[in-house]
């Protein structure tokens, strides 16, 4: 119920499209729905951690093992010897016989834990008192971690800043959402994320400064210390911040070591990064005045697709335009923008050039018509 809630959570704010959550199979081996098993799966997955049929799954084991440690409550179910001898029969998980007084154990010590921990009068007051300051302090903490996504300045995502090599232009940065976090009442910010991006798979490379150790320490210092710089207005002179940054995932979070697909899709907010990305800034360039050069420029525009999208049906009208604009002979730069690195054999093997743009902030399609015209060298005068 809890994984249905979320995924109802997270379409009706728009915070993932449709076809980012995973295949009907994974859900149901999460929930134990062994009837929507297919032909080509076995049925003893869907009991492995949630066994409708008799309880017994490595939540249930974990649960104990977990809590009468916590609690210090010594266990008598030794788990590990219970999976051990464990065997798949006809599909279905089935225990050894020696082992009925462990099965056995396993009830009596989850029935005492819920009658004499998990609903002591002492143990619900805590988790009631929880839930109400957190249902009261959601208003005041949002995960910002290139500017306020609602109502406030988008900024280009934290790879594009660590990009920069710049400390004083991201304390600038900062200095602003810290402002504008302020200023809508926001008490605290999740950010900045200082996992390593090591595996460019991952689905939350822009979300991290980047492989680097000491540009991520550097950068994710200058953000950190100048959103906490200054107090906070009307608070009393004990408050030591203005807003609270919460430095973030550092467990290994951004390198996962696996053999597959770590996770599709690019892990910045919806709306943030579709602020971002506009096709007019080319257009917004040849009117102004550093483009009046370029006035007989003429922009062809083909999508290719959306920013959060597994669609792959514009993918061969905007080729096709690259193969035309290279096919005229004219030198051709292609600009890739994503949250992590993008592979086109065709584009690697015939343009002259090609430029990644993470996603940028609100100035990003001004800001790559700026670059490809010449009007401002990236890597400085």
């Amino acid at each position: 119920m809890m994984l249905e809630d979320l995924i109802r959570f997270l379409k009706e704010h728009s915070l993932v499209p449709d076809n980012h959550f995973p295949k009907k199979s994974i859900r149901s081996i999460l929930d134990g729905e062994v009837s929507h098993c297919e032909n080509d799966e076995k049925p003893s997955l869907f009991y492995i951690v949630a066994n409708k049929r008799d309880g017994l799954d490595v939540v249930k084991f974990d649960h104990i093992a977990r809590d009468t440690y916590m609690m210090g409550i010594p266990s008598t179910v030794p788990s590990w010897r219970i999976i051990q001898s464990a065997r798949v029969i006809d599909g279905e998980i089935c225990f050894n016989i020696k082992d009925v007084n462990l099965l056995l154990n396993i009830g009596a010590s989850r029935f005492g834990l819920h009658k004499e921990q998990y609903n002591h009068k002492t143990a619900k007051a805590i988790e009631y008192m929880i839930v109400d300051a957190l249902k009261l302090a959601e208003p005041f903490n949002r995960k910002e971690l290139h500017g306020i996504t609602d109502n406030g300045t988008t900024f280009p995502s934290p790879i594009d800043l660590s990009a920069s090599f710049n400390r004083d232009l991201v304390t600038q940065v900062a200095t602003v959402i810290g402002n504008e976090a302020e200023a809508l009442g926001l008490s605290q910010v999740f950010a900045p994320v200082l996992d390593l991006s090591r595996e460019l798979r991952w689905g939350r490379v822009e979300e991290n400064y980047g492989e680097d150790p000491f540009l991520t320490g550097e950068i994710g210092s200058a953000y950190m210390s100048s959103l906490q710089t200054e107090r906070r207005q009307n608070t009393s002179s004990t408050a030591i911040a203005r807003v609270a940054a919460t430095c973030k995932q550092f467990p290994a979070f951004g390198s996962p070591q696996v053999d597959y697909r770590v996770a599709f899709g690019d892990h910045v907010f919806f709306n943030a990064s579709n602020k971002g990305i506009t096709p007019h800034g080319v257009h917004q360039f040849l009117v102004s005045s550093e483009g009046a050069a370029f006035s007989h420029v003429k922009a062809n525009f083909a999508q290719g697709c959306e920013l959060w999208s597994n669609d792959q049906s514009g993918f061969d009208e905007a080729l096709d335009l690259v193969k035309a604009v290279q096919g005229a002979g004219k030198p051709t730069v292609v600009v890739f923008v994503s949250g992590k690195p993008v592979a086109e054999p065709w584009i690697q093997d015939n343009v002259d050039a090609v430029v990644q743009q993470f996603y940028p902030g609100e100035l990003g399609g001004l800001a790559i018509a700026e670059v490809l015209f010449g009007a401002v060298n990236p890597s400085g005068t």
